[in-house]
C-alpha cells in the first residue's frame, strides 16, 4: 500500500484489531494479490525509531 488514500480505503471498508503496539487493519481488494502497508504505534518511539 502506497499513499494516505490506500490506507484510508482500508480504513473505512475492511476490519480492525488493535495492540498496543500495531493496528491491524484489512480489505479484501480485486487484486490477484495482497497489498500490505505498516504503521507503528508511536508508544515504539519518534519517527526515527519507528522507521
Amino acid at each position: 500500500m502506497r499513499g494516505q488514500k490506500d490506507f484510508q480505503r482500508v480504513k473505512k471498508i475492511g476490519k480492525s484489531w488493535v495492540h498496543t503496539l500495531i493496528v491491524l487493519q484489512i480489505a479484501s481488494n480485486s487484486l490477484p494479490y495482497s497489498r500490505v502497508g505498516y504503521v507503528a504505534s508511536k508508544h515504539i518511539g519518534n519517527a526515527v525509531k519507528r522507521n
